[in-house]
């Protein structure tokens, strides 16, 4: 089995104060491991929709799926 490290030097999640910012932090690091858990780095899965008005943790796994795309090799996701 391999092992896959990713490195984020800076998220920032502007609008967020400092609670929330952690808060999508942290969903962003448990989404975008999940991602690669589950797909690899070759099958992007489609960002989730985001609600009217997201709370901090549906931002950070909107994120993560964003990031997760990139990595893929799916430029944006659709």
């Amino acid at each position: 089995m391999s092992r896959v490290a990713i490195e984020v030097g800076q998220l920032v999640f502007h609008g967020l104060d400092a609670d929330e910012a952690g808060r999508a932090g942290a969903a962003f690091s448990s989404e975008l491991e999940r991602l690669v858990g589950q797909r690899g780095l070759s099958r992007a899965a489609a960002p989730p929709r985001l609600p009217a008005r997201p709370r901090p943790e549906d931002i950070g796994r909107a994120a993560a799926a964003r990031v997760h795309a990139g990595i893929a090799g799916q430029g944006r996701a659709p």
